[in-house]
């Protein structure tokens, strides 16, 4: 009898713990989405491996995330975003079109975000080191 007590005290436990965890999950994607969009994004700093570049005060690339979920860049690019949160990390995935019609998809790690900055940072094909970008709002 003790023992399909504990059973099923550990059972509710088990529910519970995995419950949570999906609603906060769900919800740090609520709560990005919110200050991710409707803003036009400056990259004001790249850091590639050790190579920490600065972009303030220069024409600079920038990245605009609406709350429809479609997106634009300096370079062109025309298309949608997504947020997702596989527990550890949130990731930000871009599907969009160039200017002369190519498909390009990229998604990047979302090391953190607040009301005016966004880092991110993702790993290019055939290298070994993160580059992190630093975005800005300009008020």
């Amino acid at each position: 009898m003790k023992s399909t007590i504990l059973n099923a005290t550990l059972l509710i436990f088990f529910l519970f713990m995995i419950g949570c965890q999906k609603d906060a999950a769900v919800s740090s994607v609520d709560v990005s989405f919110k200050m991710l969009s409707d803003k036009t994004w400056y990259l004001s700093f790249a850091k590639e491996g050790n190579i920490l570049r600065t972009y303030i005060g220069q024409p600079t690339y920038y990245i605009t995330l609406l709350s429809n979920s479609t997106t634009t860049d300096s370079d062109g690019l025309t298309g949608s975003y997504t947020l997702s949160n596989n527990g550890n990390k949130m990731k930000l995935s871009v599907q969009g079109k160039t200017r002369n019609g190519t498909s390009v998809y990229y998604s990047a790690d979302i090391v953190s975000v607040g009301s005016n900055t966004m880092v991110l940072s993702f790993l290019p094909t055939g290298q070994s080191s993160l580059t992190t970008l630093y975005y800005s709002i300009k008020n």
